[in-house]
């Protein structure tokens, strides 16, 4: 019986490639419906193979998940956009390539995401997501997210709500 397992690493300029078709294919999915098409098109093109080599380039915080050796997953950290009354990180993206998802792999990268940001000193999580993107939604009620603020995006005019969830770490 062979086993199925999984690791994840931090980014490097090579898995620009990699990191370009996970983002391309979960958005697709998860907002296909939710954003208007030309909004997604424009946001899935702009984060081609040289956008993510010259973000990782210029020091952006990504993570990745391999299961059985292939690249499904992806989470960009960084500093929390929002003031916090503690130092606050935050989980920027998290997506897996919807095949693999329901399989414990976002959880797990999920998990890395704050320990991450609980290594680099923060002592809270923050992470948003769109509403109407009930998946996802659901996902980080599931583990345990706060739902403690709720914003508004515009894409291509739509006005889209999205909450934040938190994490202390």
């Amino acid at each position: 019986m062979r086993v199925q397992t999984f690791d994840i690493t931090i980014a490097t300029a090579k898995d620009a490639q990699d990191l370009a078709f996970i983002h391309a294919e979960s958005w697709s999915s998860a907002y296909l419906g939710i954003l208007p098409g030309c909004a997604l098109n424009r946001a899935i093109s702009k984060r081609g193979p040289n956008w993510w080599k010259n973000s990782i380039e210029k020091g952006l915080r990504v993570l990745i998940i391999k299961f059985a050796g292939k690249t499904v997953g992806y989470a960009t950290i960084g500093t929390s956009r929002v003031k916090w009354s503690v130092p606050a990180g935050e989980v920027y993206e998290l997506y897996l390539l919807p095949v693999y998802q329901g399989l414990g792999l976002g959880r797990k990268l999920l998990k890395a995401a704050s320990s991450k940001l609980q290594d680099l000193g923060y002592q809270a999580m923050l992470l948003w997501c769109l509403e109407e993107n009930r998946a996802g939604c659901d996902f980080y009620e599931h583990v345990k997210g706060t739902a403690i603020a709720k914003a508004h995006e515009k894409f291509e005019g739509k006005k889209v709500l999205k909450t934040g969830f938190a994490w202390r770490l």
